[in-house]
């Protein structure tokens, strides 16, 4: 198992559901530092995969929640579905850089990705004054994203009560995805 998933049991209650039968829809390529990336938008451009998915997301989420969060990109892609499906409001966590306003509208935190670039990500400070937070991105690589999107939630005064992520482990030449839902 990865490392960043044995830091993330430490913390949290993790659990898999595998997704085997999802497999073939996610194509993979190749990044130019030779580091695979998953295209795992196939997931959702099937009508009845993306159900299923937001089906099973939706059975594990075991709190209710104000709002879902969703950390760039495709978190706010999946983040979307699930706030539509759960009937709540969406949060976007964007990089700093993308937002059309300037510092004095926004709360940011900034973080090292898993090779070791630092990351600025913000949200609106007018974005939330308190609630319950579902969180979600694509997969974990250090889990640096997320305890950054975290804590710009704590900041808004909301919490984070799960996170929803898909993790992508490659091992043996094999993709599995699995789907996480953290406590």
């Amino acid at each position: 198992m990865p490392s960043y998933v044995n830091k993330i049991k430490n913390q949290y209650r993790l659990f898999y559901i595998r997704m085997s039968d999802v497999v073939s829809l996610i194509r993979r390529h190749v990044r130019w530092d030779t580091r695979s990336k998953t295209d795992v938008y196939p997931l959702v451009e099937d009508q009845e995969v993306r159900d299923e998915l937001l089906d099973e997301a939706v059975r594990r989420i075991e709190t209710d929640v104000d709002y879902v969060a969703g950390i760039e990109t495709t978190g706010f892609v999946f983040g979307s579905f699930l706030a539509a499906r759960l009937s709540t409001g969406f949060l976007p966590v964007r990089r700093r850089k993308k937002w059309p306003y300037g510092d004095s509208d926004l709360l940011s935190s900034s973080c090292n990705d898993y090779s070791g670039s630092d990351k600025t990500f913000a949200v609106r400070e007018d974005a939330m004054a308190s609630g319950t937070v579902l969180l979600v991105d694509d997969w974990i690589e250090t889990g640096a994203q997320c305890e950054c999107a975290k804590n710009l939630i704590r900041r808004l005064g909301g919490t984070v009560q799960e996170v929803f992520v898909l993790v992508d482990e490659v091992g043996d030449d094999d993709l599995v995805t699995s789907l996480a839902v953290l406590e």
